[in-house]
């Protein structure tokens, strides 16, 4: 039962996502995914809450510390990502464009 929660919680995350991205609004984008767009704004409303909210260009703002070094993703247990400081926004949105695709 919680994988198909999991799972459920990937999709609607992946399509809030994308609509965010999309430039259409909600109604028109909705009508394209065939999706009722109550659920839309309830996944979407959902997902904001649990700290899962996907800004327009696909990044949450972290608000790091001054001691902070940088931040660490671990992906899988060999796959780890480390952004350092400062680090170049549009490289990271390739990299994580490109891990999407695999």
């Amino acid at each position: 039962m919680k994988r198909h929660r999991e799972t459920t919680i990937k999709k609607w995350s992946g399509l809030v996502s994308i609509q965010a991205k999309s430039g259409l609004n909600v109604s028109e984008f909705c009508r394209k995914q065939k999706i009722h767009e109550n659920n839309f704004y309830s996944w979407r409303s959902k997902l904001k809450k649990n700290g899962k909210e996907i800004t327009e260009n696909g990044f949450k703002e972290l608000n790091l510390s001054a001691d902070c070094s940088g931040i660490q993703i671990c992906i899988s247990e060999n796959v780890h990502i480390i952004i350092e400081n400062h680090f170049n926004e549009a490289a990271l949105l390739k990299v994580v464009k490109l891990l999407s695709g695999l």
